[in-house]
């Protein structure tokens, strides 16, 4: 995928945050696999609104130092996941910590 195609990628997500959302991400950055099967990641920065701060208090039962958490819930499932990221410098207290 060439950079012009994640840029666009990138863009598109901006706006629809935008649309969507009221604020979008400061920026965003689009990796993609070489090898088969191709993944798609974009990950937006700093595009949290009202309700996704109130829901980052479940990063607290965690324990910190959390660099970030994903949330989703399949609409007709209602199954959830959360995904918890730590940063690799973090990763000696998370090893100890739990």
């Amino acid at each position: 995928m060439s950079r012009e195609q994640r840029a666009a990628i990138g863009e598109a997500i901006v706006r629809l945050e935008r649309q969507f959302y009221g604020r979008g991400p400061s920026s965003v950055r689009v990796s993609v696999t070489e090898e088969t099967p191709v993944s798609i990641v974009a990950l937006s920065v700093d595009s949290l609104t009202a309700a996704d701060r109130t829901l980052s208090e479940l990063v607290d039962i965690v324990q910190e130092p959390v660099t970030a958490y994903l949330a989703q819930i399949h609409a007709l499932t209602g199954y959830g996941i959360r995904v918890f990221l730590f940063d690799e410098g973090d990763q000696t207290e998370i090893e100890s910590g739990l």
